[in-house]
């Protein structure tokens, strides 16, 4: 099974494509794999792309409700992962056929490469939100400093051992630790008009 193990290595990247094609299943995630702290693959002229996972900050399912003249034919489902302030990976997963895209289920590809990367990437932010999208286009800085805190945070439990990762790569939790988050709160400005402001909690 995979771990914290699996995503806090980071060999040389010349080193990680080499291994390639001996990658285990289980390590693949639509057209990439995971390998010692790389996510990579292929790319169609050849030679190989990839990002490193704690480069990984916010992770969400995302639908798209397919319609022939107006009428639902079926939803696709995909994984969209934000990497830092410029790059996003789309992981495209199943099509269903359906004429009430309404009552579709997450696909169980998507649902299960969501449940596995909120274990071996839990600095990032999971989970869509109209609020969540407000704070990353408009407080980018913001957003990006909370997953680097969670980030060190992680690493920091793990370096005092309060998260121990053993040598057949399971990992205990000795002591909980407290992760930063992104809240919400209104407040009105001096015009008397009524904003959104995006905090860190707890504060850095």
């Amino acid at each position: 099974m995979l771990t914290l193990n699996d995503t806090l290595k980071c060999e040389p990247f010349e080193k990680v494509v080499t291994k390639f094609d001996s990658i285990p299943y289980e390590n693949r995630f639509g057209q990439y794999r995971l390998s010692n702290g790389w996510f990579i693959k292929k790319k169609f002229f050849g030679g190989y792309d990839g990002f490193k996972a704690t480069d990984i900050c916010w992770i969400y399912p995302n639908k798209t409700t397919h319609k022939t003249n107006f009428v639902t034919t079926g939803v696709s489902w995909e994984t969209v992962m934000r990497l830092g302030p410029n790059r996003e990976i789309h992981l495209f997963y199943d099509y269903e056929s359906t004429s009430n895209d309404k009552e579709a289920v997450i696909s169980p590809n998507s649902d299960y490469t969501i449940k596995t990367f909120n274990r071996i990437v839990p600095w990032a932010m999971f989970g869509y939100s109209a609020y969540l999208m407000e704070c990353w286009n408009k407080h980018k800085e913001l957003f990006l400093s909370v997953v680097d805190a969670r980030l060190s945070a992680i690493q920091k439990a793990i370096k005092d051992k309060k998260i121990i990762i053993k040598d057949d790569d399971s990992v205990v939790i000795k002591t909980p630790v407290t992760l930063p988050t992104i809240n919400m709160r209104f407040n009105r400005n001096a015009k008397g008009k009524i904003e959104r402001i995006y905090e860190v909690n707890p504060p850095l």
